[in-house]
């Protein structure tokens, strides 16, 4: 079966290949730290919401422990569930991921379910 990449992800992964650290400004490099402590404290905050312990119990219905980790539980499972459940707990409290300018769903919580 042949994988197939998304457009958006194909461009970043070029972009990031062929990007070295130096030539990245200091003060995307800046916030884009924020943002992912940001993104890192919502999943991991939503991970501990009955909703989304509920979601975990359900999915990892498997014993076999799995490569990705379910951020903020210590439990494991196959990497396309774990992005489900890791997404979903990002989501469940995060709106803006340090977006002032409006408050919708984030698009970069999504990414962590790629």
């Amino acid at each position: 079966m042949e994988k197939i990449i998304p457009d958006y992800l194909q461009n970043l992964s070029s972009f990031l290949q062929k990007t070295s650290y130096s030539e990245i400004p200091e003060n995307v490099i800046e916030r884009s730290r924020l943002v992912f402590a940001d993104s890192m404290a919502a999943i991991i905050g939503g991970s501990a919401e009955p909703e989304v312990e509920t979601l975990t119990k359900r999915m990892l219905i498997s014993k076999n422990p799995g490569t990705a980790s379910v951020l903020g539980t210590g439990l494991s499972g196959e990497p396309m569930t774990v992005s489900v459940i890791n997404g979903s707990a990002g989501t469940f409290l995060e709106m803006d991921e340090g977006n002032q300018v409006i408050a919708a769903p984030s698009d970069w919580m999504h990414l962590f379910q790629q």
